[in-house]
C-alpha cells in the first residue's frame, strides 16, 4: 500500500485532480481540487495554494500522524461521492432560501410529504402526522 501511495504521489503532474481529505477524517468536507505546481518535495494544490509533502502526502506544517490534512488520490468513484455531497449542499441551500419565502399552506403541504405534521399538533397528538397510525 505505501509503495503504491508512495509513487501516486510521486508521478503526479499538473492538472491532476486529488482529493483533498480532512485532517479529523470527516469526508464530508472532503474536497476536488488540482495540482498546480509539482517541485521536488512539494505538491501545491486549489486556489489557496495548499502545499503538500511529496513523499507522504501530508500538509506542509502539521506536526501530528492522525490529524493532518492529506492528498488522495481521486477515483471515479471518489470523485462521484464528493459530486453527490456538492449537490446535496447546493440542493439543501435553495431549499432553505426557498422554504423561507414560502407561503404557508406550501409549507404545510411540504411538511405533510416530508412526514412531519402541520406544525399544529403536539407530540401526543399524532393523528396529524403523515405515516402515524390513527389510534380510535
Amino acid at each position: 500500500m505505501y509503495d503504491y501511495r508512495y509513487n501516486w504521489l510521486q508521478n503526479l503532474k499538473v492538472g491532476d485532480q486529488v482529493v483533498i481529505r480532512n485532517a479529523q477524517g470527516q469526508t464530508d468536507n472532503d474536497a476536488l481540487t488540482t495540482v498546480d505546481k509539482v517541485m521536488k518535495t512539494i505538491i501545491v494544490v486549489g486556489a489557496g495554494g495548499m502545499r503538500f509533502n511529496k513523499n507522504n502526502g501530508r500538509e506542509i506544517g502539521c506536526k501530528g500522524q492522525w490529524y493532518c490534512t492529506h492528498l488522495d488520490e481521486a477515483t471515479p468513484a471518489e470523485i462521484n461521492r464528493l459530486r453527490e455531497i456538492h449537490l446535496r449542499r447546493l440542493a439543501l441551500g435553495r431549499l432553505e432560501v426557498a422554504i423561507t419565502k414560502a407561503p404557508t399552506e406550501l409549507l404545510i403541504t411540504c411538511c405533510n410529504i416530508l412526514g412531519c405534521g402541520d406544525g399544529l399538533c403536539t407530540p401526543n397528538d399524532k393523528k396529524d402526522v403523515v405515516g402515524q397510525p390513527d389510534e380510535d
